[in-house]
């Protein structure tokens, strides 16, 4: 009988403010993630807006990276929630963590610095490689088991996610903190731009004329799981569990995807065939959604074929109008969304403008404006990211054996 994972803990700061309750309410709500960014310079072209995180409930100043301490916040909420406590982890468990660039607003103050002749600072250079994150994490936490970053593009944390449950079932672990971070600065913004992918403001995913490009945001998103061994040993409440993970990738092109969407296809019914599921077992699907014409159609070919007839009626939402792009955290987030849909019964909608008509794209699954009260048993949350990646979880309510 394979090990089951049992979800105990999340934790999320996001351009919604901090905290799971406050995600759950402004996804619910449908509410514009867009603002100013004026920590961020941008093209003139691009005036900076994006999902910036508030500063209030997250300390943000100081010499420690942005994304490390949006990093700490969250997964700080999920060690809480899953009643754990920093420095008294089980013995050997583990830590995933899904990011793009990692500390890269740390890493440009050192480049800024040897350009200008000056030594840079030890805490700036210490702070920049991938590996840092999860050193200073697992330093921070107490992590005494395995420690590994993912950085996969947009699809990190989904990625992450689905090391946590082959770590579980594998028996190499029996608890894993396992999400991601990214943070918004003028480097990923400016990089973003030059690709000519931004909007001039609220990304409006699958539609032509609404959004014509991403809105970028910053986030960082940890989800706790467990073995359900170690789960009902400790006595601590499953909020869900993570069921089933895919990934493929089609190798195409460094940053298009295939337009027929086939390995996002085979992404997806890998995760449905993992928890031996089919999509009519589904209740809601957490879409990419990022507002790229090219991207969000190959994004409804790949779903449209993974759903057959069930596309018109399958509720699903993208959460980009509320958070904007978080990039390699992306996952992580909108893993959260869905195991909210399956403990409240509510599919979030697709916030912004609705679609205009005759511009719209065909959609991958039923997008709505409002919150649906629905009960939802199982839940997909789908990723695409550069270089032809795609990787797919299933989230599924708890059931005991």
């Amino acid at each position: 009988m394979s090990v089951r994972a049992a979800i105990t803990g999340m934790g999320i700061v996001s351009g919604a403010g901090a905290g799971v309750e406050r995600f759950r309410c402004a996804v619910e709500a449908g509410e514009r993630g867009d603002r100013p960014l004026p920590h961020v310079a941008g093209p003139s072209l691009f005036p900076p807006v994006g999902a910036v995180v508030p500063d209030e409930g997250v300390w943000l100043g100081g010499r420690r990276d942005r994304a490390l301490r949006l990093a700490a916040a969250a997964m700080s909420e999920a060690l809480g929630q899953a009643r754990l406590s920093p420095g008294a982890l089980p013995p050997g468990s583990a830590l995933v963590v899904g990011t793009t660039l990692g500390g890269a607003v740390q890493a440009r103050r050192a480049h800024a610095d040897l350009l200008a002749g000056r030594m840079p600072r030890a805490s700036d250079v210490g702070q920049s490689p991938l590996h840092a994150m999860a050193d200073y994490l697992g330093d921070r936490f107490g992590v005494d088991g395995p420690r590994t970053v993912v950085s996969n593009a947009c699809v990190s944390s989904t990625i992450a996610l689905g090391m946590a449950l082959d770590l579980i079932r594998g028996g190499e672990a029996e608890l894993v903190i396992a999400g991601g971070a990214d943070s918004l600065h003028s480097f990923n913004y400016t990089g973003f731009a030059s690709l000519k992918m931004l909007g001039r403001g609220l990304c409006v995913p699958f539609d032509r004329a609404g959004g014509g490009g991403m809105m970028l945001g910053e986030a960082a998103a940890f989800l706790v799981v467990e073995s359900e061994e170690a789960a009902r040993r400790r006595g601590v409440e499953v909020l869900a569990e993570l069921a089933g993970y895919g990934t493929t990738c089609d190798a195409q092109h460094p940053t298009r995807p295939r337009a027929d969407g086939a390995s996002l296809t085979r992404a997806v019914e890998a995760a449905l065939r993992d928890a031996s599921l089919s999509s009519d077992d589904l209740g809601f699907v957490a879409l990419h959604g990022v507002g790229l014409d090219r991207v969000d159609a190959a994004e409804a070919a790949g779903l449209q074929s993974a759903f057959s007839a069930r596309r018109s009626e399958l509720p699903a939402a993208s959460l980009r109008p509320v958070t904007g792009h978080t990039l390699g955290s992306a996952g992580a987030v909108d893993a959260i969304a869905c195991v909210l849909a399956v403990q409240h019964g509510v599919v979030p909608p697709t916030g912004g403008p609705a679609t205009s008509g005759e511009t719209a794209l065909p959609p991958p699954a039923r997008l709505r404006g409002a919150a649906l009260p629905v009960p939802v048993r199982a839940a997909l949350k789908v990723s695409s990211g550069f270089g032809g990646m795609n990787a797919a979880l299933v989230v599924r309510r708890w059931e005991a054996a």
